[in-house]
């Protein structure tokens, strides 16, 4: 497949020259090697005619024809009137042209400043225009209502906030135009084949030479998407007719870029917003939409961060998040009439089928595929109804556009009363806020242009696995689209849309390998500037539509706002209500006469006279629609056959039609973007440049303290910040009169004032390079020539100022003398005979040793590499890497296991190791399977058991043992069984009774206990650190102890129950059981704290027990207590047994003989207690019996084969305690069935019972 690349304008440097009868613009690339000339008639006093040749001029013969120009041009002597050719102005680029009621005028840009930079593609803000009057005064034929059109047009300040760029599309996202060059093109336009001979330049081409073979590459150029373009309509009438180059897309709107350091790693964080030429205007004015579906304030925002570091688009990392805000999508307006701050809403049409809703919600999946998520910030609860109204109309539209849409492509609708949320004091705006931005990042996805780093996989999080959007081969891209209004759409979206893009910013971030989790907090550098784009984001889209900056930012909602900031909303609002009331009237008119939705003419009322521009705006009241779309097949044809994809980037045949690929060689200047950008036909300096002078986030932000942290990502507090909270407010406010809209402007330039402005081409783009020193603030430049002045003066200062010295003309002549004296004196010193030297190097060459190179060069280049080889040794070595770290290892054959053994030897054995403990170290190793990789920096834990230490956190290298695994399954039965048990206990009233708290107590802590056999073998296996294995062996010890001690607990309530049988329900309360059981969970806790808090053999291997890492002294304590509360339950056992055997003697003596059934119960009541007994002693008494006699040299499957059975008594006690339970088979019963057994009846039981 071809490769494709962008192409750049031809015509980025303008120079207009003028004769009597006609206009010639030169256009040039930035080295000045081609140019086009554009010839525009002047005799004309109202048409406009404009002929382009399309031919590609030389300099040299753009110089000739200029020269035969000015020739011809001359007049002769004695007659009136110019001389030749003369150069009327300096230009950047062409806005178009305009007609009011005279001829024509052409619009210049003659200031650029740049605001940007996306993968070398740079984006200009204009800072100033010309307006040129084309006809020349022999043929002007005046109108006197000239003068007040062309100052209405120029209300609108084309130096505020209009961009442009020469090779980036503006009017499309990042992933379109990204996307646009993954397409594939058989074939283009047929044009010549530009080879390296045809593009040679004239004196920078250092690579001419370079003989590379030629490749095709094809060049692209599409068409811009006509609703964010600002000039199309001054295009219209010479876009057919010139070539593309000359033809020069602007955005209204903002575009702001700083750069975020990660530890010296330059990442770009930009901020375009484009605002939506049609249905244009003002805050009061433009309310609702029209018939077309377009809204007022709809303004599409994009954030794209990028990593400086390459350049390259198919090279570099880049990601781009898009969200759109605009007005309510209904027929609605507000009636300005009367003097309120807040005039009434009212719905100026019905509409009961939403077509217009339809309308514009066909034009969003079409631009950005689906779901479409309407977050709509309208209050709800009003005294008096007035933004509630929109909501009540507003989301019925939406119901019923969704019934004809598939369920997974329907709108989303979120309706949440942000102002009202905001008065609560308890409640936190932002974190309601962050919940909504995590759920809508995750159902439309983002844009990235590469797939997933391999540290997503060693480290993965839920979050991203759970991310929506469409994967590719390349990456992934954002399909759908977050859609936020108020009312004005001003100060309430502009908060809402700050925490989506924080939100995706994370994921963006996250994407790019630059953090682990996909989470930023407040308070960072990182977000702070990131906060601080959005707010001038906010502001110049608020004095754009209302007049006035931001009345409510991001900390008002935080809540961290100063008391002062409260008088300036104050002041916001009052300047936004009298820019309104006052100026809103003619701002308007001037944005219709500078889209053309008003075009005056001698048949039309004038502009001014006109009482409302509703007819402009609403082309179904002039004439009725052709064709009539359907209410339920809203969409456009073909759509939902492509979703959730936007069907503008998908490429069929229609969207290949609006593109035009031509074939060029891929080192033409049309398509060489590092030319472009590094432009190294100029001499600049590195602190001229845009990078350098860009908001820097370790300049603006970064604490200037030393020792603090340097990641852009670290919380900081207020008082340690670079900058402060409000940032610097002189600047702030010459940025706001910087973006300010002008209400006014002087009257159109005359042609003394043309002429006297026009310069040089150097002192320009000297101009140039200066305007772009800062990003908001406005600078004031010298004039050209004093530039050039104060450079030579600077040439022509003394040596002191730069270096610190003095340097005279010329030395004196001692001066020479000394220094002749003290060059032949060190030549003298140093002077080696000729035949010396010869005999030296002789004997050198003979004896050189031949050196063979090792690596062989192929010939490479600086534009390709060839790619190395590898033999094959080297890819197993590689391979097997790769394999272990994907758990697939190779067994070790016994020399590498005699050299590691003899590694760990050398490097952690500080003492000497007796053959014994040699011996037990190769039958730990036979036995118990136990590798020698367990081992920790003094051997100590070698094979001893799975509660071993290491103070790696790397993943363990070793097969799992099959004793731990054995551990793992008794765990997780161990923790089913109780969990039942203590579920069934906690919510079944009825079992609140002394006897069930005390078995709760017991299944709690059996519970515990096979969590904790689950988290030692996950722990040990994943994350092998000190800490976590001693809080697991802690918590091990603490659930098995307080199991046993609920053992004994329900061992003395029985003995109570049976000895004080008449008072025991009235003695035996539930407050006696909490205290016992408080006691018992205390000692049990604080036995398991010990390991925790260093009563460990983690640095004393010598104190260790046959269960590291706890000490002999700990093991010996724990098994003491054991055999205590043996010999207690055994004790009290037996008295239970004495006191049955009491009573059933008793019965007989009173009956004379003894009943068969009192027989049997009594029988069965003894063997239930050896049965419990015999379990309980069976399963803890080998383990215990061990760890008083074992040693730490032992084989550890002696350690296993103890621990194990101990692990059952807590798998039978549910069974004795609890599931031969007749209430508690009943509420098993209910559980599983829904319903109680009514064959079998049931009756309280007592302990003794149980």
């Amino acid at each position: 497949m071809p490769l494709t690349a962008p192409v750049i304008s031809g015509a980025q440097k303008l120079v207009l020259y003028e004769t009597r009868a006609r206009y010639f613009l030169v256009g040039s690339n930035n080295a000045q090697t081609k140019h086009r000339v554009l010839k525009i008639d002047r005799t004309e006093p109202r048409d406009l005619v404009i002929i382009d040749d399309k031919h590609v001029y030389s300099q040299q013969e753009v110089r000739e024809l200029l020269g035969r120009l000015d020739l011809g041009n001359r007049t002769k002597i004695g007659q009136k009137g110019s001389s030749g050719l003369s150069r009327a102005v300096n230009a950047f680029g062409i806005v178009g042209f305009v007609r009011f009621m005279e001829g024509y005028y052409i619009i210049l840009i003659t200031k650029r400043r740049k605001m940007a930079d996306i993968g070398g593609h740079s984006i200009y803000k204009i800072e100033d225009t010309n307006m040129i009057y084309i006809p020349n005064d022999s043929v002007r034929v005046t109108h006197p209502d000239e003068a007040r059109y062309v100052r209405i047009f120029q209300n609108v300040d084309l130096s505020s906030n209009f961009y442009f760029s020469y090779s980036y599309d503006l009017s499309h996202s990042l992933q379109y135009n990204m996307t646009l060059l993954q397409t594939p093109y058989d074939h283009g336009e047929n044009e010549e084949l530009h080879t390296s001979n045809s593009s040679k330049q004239d004196s920078f081409d250092i690579f001419e030479d370079e003989g590379l073979p030629t490749q095709v590459v094809h060049g692209l150029k599409n068409e811009p998407y006509a609703k964010y373009v600002w000039n199309t309509r001054l295009l219209e009438k010479v876009q057919d007719t010139v070539h593309p180059d000359w033809l020069l897309y602007i955005i209204h709107g903002f575009c702001g870029q700083s750069k975020l350091l990660i530890y010296g790693r330059p990442v770009y964080v930009t901020l375009i917003a484009r605002r939506s030429s049609r249905f244009a205007g003002t805050r009061f004015l433009k309310r609702g939409a029209n018939c077309e579906g377009d809204v007022a304030n709809e303004v599409e925002t994009e954030q794209i961060i990028h990593d400086a570091s390459v350049m390259s688009f198919t090279a570099g990392s880049y990601s781009s998040y898009v969200q759109v805000r605009g007005s309510v999508p209904l027929y609605w307006s507000q009636d300005i009439s009367t003097m309120m701050p807040k005039p009434p809403i009212r719905l100026d049409q019905a509409d009961p089928y939403a077509q217009v809703a339809a309308l514009h919600f066909d034009q969003m999946l079409q631009r950005f595929g689906s779901p479409i998520i309407i977050l709509n910030l309208v209050k709800k609860r009003e005294k008096r109804k007035h933004e509630k109204i929109l909501s009540e109309e507003l989301y019925p539209a939406i119901i019923n556009l969704n019934q004809f849409l598939p369920p997974e492509h329907c709108i989303e609708y979120i309706a949440w009363d942000m102002a009202r949320y905001t008065k609560s004091k308890l409640c936190n705006v932002l974190d309601r806020l962050s919940m909504i931005a995590e759920n809508v990042v995750k159902r439309t996805g983002f844009f990235v242009n590469r797939s997933d780093f391999h540290c997503h996989t060693l480290r993965p999080d839920d979050r991203w696995g759970d991310l929506g959007g469409h994967p590719t081969t390349h990456g992934r891209i954002q399909t759908g689209v977050l859609r936020t209004n108020c009312v004005d759409c001003l100060d309430r979206t502009n908060t809402a849309q700050f925490m989506v893009g924080k939100c995706a910013l994370a994921y963006q971030l996250y994407a790019l390998g630059m953090i682990d989790k996909p989470k930023l907090q407040f308070d960072t550098d990182c977000v702070r500037l990131f906060e601080e784009l959005y707010e001038d984001h906010g502001d110049t889209l608020s004095l754009q539509y209302g007049g006035s900056q931001l009345v409510h930012r991001v900390k008002t909602y935080r809540k961290i706002a100063p008391w002062t900031q409260h008088s300036k909303d104050i002041m916001q609002t009052l300047s936004r209500y009298y820019s309104n009331a006052f100026s809103d009237a003619d701002r308007q008119d001037a944005i219709n006469l500078f889209l053309q939705v008003y075009q005056p003419s001698e048949n039309k009322p004038h502009l001014w006279e006109l009482p409302t521009d509703f007819y402009l705006h609403q082309s179904n009241t002039m004439a009725l629609p052709q064709e009539r779309r359907s209410y339920t097949f809203w969409w456009a044809n073909g759509l939902l056959s492509y979703l959730p994809v936007p069907y503008d980037e998908v490429p069929c045949e229609k969207n290949r039609k609006e593109v035009v690929a031509k074939r060029v060689n891929r080192y033409d200047e049309s398509i060489d973007m590092y030319t472009e950008f590094f432009k190294p036909y100029e001499l600049t300096s590195f602190d001229d440049t845009f990078c350098v002078a860009m908001t820097n986030s370790a300049r603006e932000f970064m604490p200037k303290s030393v020792g603090l942290d340097h990641s852009p990502f670290t919380v900081r507090k207020p008082e340690e910040t670079g900058k402060s909270v409000l940032g610097n407010k002189s600047s702030k406010e010459e940025a706001v009169l910087q973006r300010k809209t002008a209400a006014s402007a002087p009257p159109p330039p005359s042609e003394e004032q043309i002429s006297s402005s026009s310069e040089d081409d150097s002192e320009e783009d000297r101009e140039d390079e200066a305007t772009s020193s800062q990003r908001y603030t406005p600078i004031k430049l010298a004039e050209s020539r004093d530039n050039v002045h104060a450079q030579e003066e600077h040439q022509q200062q003394p040596a002191r100022e730069p270096y610190g010295l003095n340097l005279s003309a010329l030395p004196r002549d001692e001066d020479l003398c000394t220094y002749h004296r003290f060059s032949h004196l060190g030549r003298n010193q140093h002077k080696v005979e000729r035949s010396e030297q010869l005999m030296d190097s002789k004997e050198f060459l003979e004896n050189v040793i031949n050196l063979a190179p090792v690596s062989l060069f192929g010939g490479d280049s600086i534009y390709e590499v060839s790619a190395p080889r590898v033999d094959s040794e080297t890819r197993n070595i590689f391979r097997a890497h790769i394999q272990a770290g994907l758990g697939e290892i190779k067994t070790m054959c016994r020399e590498d296991i005699l050299i590691y053994r003899e590694y760990v030897k050398n490097r952690y054995i500080k003492r000497l190791v007796t053959v014994k403990m040699n011996e037990s170290a190769t039958a730990n190793e036979s036995v118990a399977g136990f590798p020698m990789t367990s081992w920790v920096e003094a051997g100590a834990f070698s094979g001893n058991s799975s509660l071993a230490l290491s103070s790696s956190t790397l993943l363990l290298d070793f097969p799992i043992n099959p004793w731990d695994i054995m551990l793992c399954l008794s765990g997780t039965v161990i923790a089913c069984e109780n969990a039942i048990v203590v579920a069934i206990i906690f919510y079944t009233p009825t079992l609140r009774t002394p006897m069930f708290v005390l078995i709760g107590s017991l299944a709690t802590a059996d519970l515990l206990a096979g969590v904790g056999l689950i988290l030692n073998f996950a722990f040990q296996y994943l994350i092998s650190s000190e800490t976590v294995s001693l809080i697991t062996v802690g918590f091990l010890v603490a659930s098995f102890t307080a199991s046993i001690s609920s053992l004994l607990a329900i061992t003395v309530d029985r003995y109570f129950s049976l000895y004080n049988a008449l008072t025991y329900l009235s003695e035996r309360t539930l407050h006696c059981v909490h205290l016992m059981l408080l006691g018992a969970w205390g000692a049990s806790l604080g036995l398991g704290m010990l390991p925790v808090l260093g009563w460990n053999c983690v640095h004393d291997t010598a104190s260790c027990s046959v269960v590291p890492p706890l000490t002999r002294t700990n093991v010996a304590l724990l098994a003491v207590a054991f055999f205590t509360i043996f010999i207690l339950m055994l004790g009290l056992y037996c008295k239970i047994c004495k006191i049955v055997c009491r009573h059933a003697h008793q019965i007989a003596l009173q009956r004379h003989f003894l009943a068969p059934s009192h027989y049997a119960a009594t029988k069965k009541g003894v063997s239930t207690l050896a049965i419990v007994l015999g379990t309980f002693g069976a399963s803890w008494l080998p383990f215990a019996i061990y760890c008083l006699v074992g040693e730490r040299g032992d084989p550890a499957v002696y350690t296993y084969a103890t621990l194990l059975p101990a692990t059952y008594n807590s798998m039978i006690n549910p069974i004795i305690y609890a599931y031969r339970n007749t209430e508690i088979q009943r509420s098993l019963y209910v559980l599983f069935c829904g319903s109680a057994r009514t064959d079998v009846s049931y009756r309280s039981r007592s302990p003794s019972e149980v």
